[in-house]
């Protein structure tokens, strides 16, 4: 009796130690998890799936607790302590760690624009069907009733636990920051509640920014990743933040795997364009009034491409139910609405398109306020006669590499900081930079006027002479400068 006693004592005994000792566990592992300081990590060389796993195991053998290793671009997104971060500078392949800053929602809670910017007109041709859109937010409602059916799913992307969850409860919205520019982008036409501006467009969920409003630079980067690995048309992301390494190399590698970038100006009148914004590789949006004023909380510079509305937008929010908000947060889903309209009308350039097409405000030509204009879906869904796909943007100081124009060329003229023309006969283009007189092999030439970008179209006469085409009054305008030679 006594010896089966003392067994069942020490057994209990033994039980409690692997108790305490899982708790201890538990508790060392949990604050491992909150200690140190959340940055990202940037590697030399090459991207890809295989080295992303290898710079996981750098960072991990560093003391690192890793959250993420990007892809897209070589970096990883991890926790350190002061004393690992600082040994982890010193790796031959580290290029550079920075902090993993903080992205923020922008709108102010606070209806119309559908009708302002000429939706229901484009809908003749296009409503946007086919076009896959994400909404890189706070979520999306998953079961709100003018959403519903356009949406094609989601995925949770903030901190650690849950990550990468494809499940609706996980990726649902609470604060309703992304659900109201969802219901901008694609709200249904089903004669309840409101419409988008492509109401079959599909949407996704990308949810990178917490129920509070905001989300650090890795879920976003994680998010961005994950539009270009399925396929997504059109990123619309309505927040912003300090520009890192690592975003700014996210943004350019999904631009160029094919991915529209469009994102929120600020609102911070007066203020600066924020990022991602503010990145070439993006569409960054100002806001607009019913009166096609700048609102006056859109962040201005020139950065902004495009204007939208933005005040008093009235869309979806959580609960089945409707709201009204202000703030480029909403102006940016407009933009995002017009190009999945143009996509699904099969203009291929969709970027040159909404600039060519937007309705000028302000100084005539692109300013700091409204950029190239009020984004127009009316006429942005419109064929504009030629292909223009093959535009590039280049910089001031791009090389003098003459004049080539030839007969049937379309000449692209951008802000005079250089000119493309497109053979319509071989679709090839060619790069010339400006001067004050152009001479061409034909009987005429033509003097420029700075400051008045357009597209001129060259023909010999008595063909058809010589033409601009002004994004001022979208309109087509023949010139009588034509001096024979």
């Amino acid at each position: 009796m006594l010896r089966h006693s003392s067994t069942r004592f020490l057994s209990m005994a033994a039980a409690v130690f692997c108790l305490l000792v899982l708790f201890v566990t538990d508790m060392s592992f949990a604050q491992g998890e909150s200690s140190g300081k959340r940055v990202l990590v940037g590697f030399k060389g090459e991207k890809g799936r295989q080295i992303a796993q290898q710079r996981r195991n750098i960072v991990s053998n560093y003391g690192g607790k890793v959250h993420h290793s990007f892809h897209i671009i070589p970096a990883v997104s991890a926790r350190l302590s002061e004393k690992a971060l600082a040994r982890l500078k010193e790796h031959p392949q580290v290029a550079y760690i920075e902090d993993d800053v903080i992205m923020r929602a922008e709108a102010q809670t606070t209806p119309w624009g559908i009708n302002k910017i000429d939706a229901p007109t484009a809908w003749g041709t296009s409503r946007g069907a086919g076009v896959h859109v994400a909404i890189l937010d706070t979520g999306i409602d998953y079961d709100h009733p003018d959403l519903d059916d356009n949406i094609d799913g989601g995925v949770y992307f903030v901190g650690l636990i849950n990550d990468g969850s494809t499940n609706p409860l996980h990726w649902d919205d609470v604060r309703g920051h992304g659900t109201h520019c969802a219901g901008t982008v694609a709200a249904e036409d089903n004669t309840i509640g409101v419409v988008g501006v492509a109401p079959e467009a599909r949407l996704h969920a990308v949810k990178v920014l917490n129920d509070s409003g905001s989300g650090s630079t890795s879920d976003v980067v994680q998010g961005i990743e994950w539009c270009v690995d399925n396929n997504i048309d059109i990123a619309s992301m309505s927040f912003g933040g300090s520009s890192t390494a690592s975003l700014q190399s996210a943004c350019n590698a999904a631009n160029s795997a094919g991915v529209l970038l469009v994102s929120s100006a600020g609102n911070g009148y007066g203020g600066p364009v924020g990022y991602p914004a503010a990145y070439n590789s993006v569409i960054a949006v100002s806001a607009t009034d019913s009166s096609d004023v700048i609102a006056g909380l859109s962040s201005t510079g020139p950065q902004v491409e495009l204007a939208a509305p933005g005040v008093n937008v009235i869309s979806t929010v959580p609960g089945g139910t409707y709201a009204s908000k202000q703030g480029t947060s909403m102006a940016c889903p407009h933009v995002s609405g017009v190009a999945a309209l143009v996509m699904a009308a099969g203009i291929a350039d969709v970027r040159t398109q909404l600039r060519i097409t937007a309705v000028d405000l302000g100084a005539p030509g692109k300013d700091n306020y409204y950029g190239y204009g009020r984004v127009d879906a009316a006429a942005a869904v419109e064929d504009p006669g030629f292909d223009l796909s093959g535009l590039v943007y280049m910089p001031q100081d791009a090389p003098d590499l003459g004049y080539s124009v030839e007969e049937g060329d379309l000449v692209y003229f951008n802000s005079f900081d250089f000119v493309q023309s497109l053979n319509t006969a071989t679709g090839g283009w060619s790069i010339h930079m400006p001067t004050d007189w152009v001479y061409f092999d034909w009987p005429f030439y033509y003097e420029l006027v700075p400051g008045t970008p357009g597209i001129l179209w060259f023909a010999i006469p008595p063909a058809g002479g010589i033409g601009v085409y002004h994004f001022s009054t979208s309109q087509w305008e023949v010139l009588p400068q034509i001096i024979p030679w």
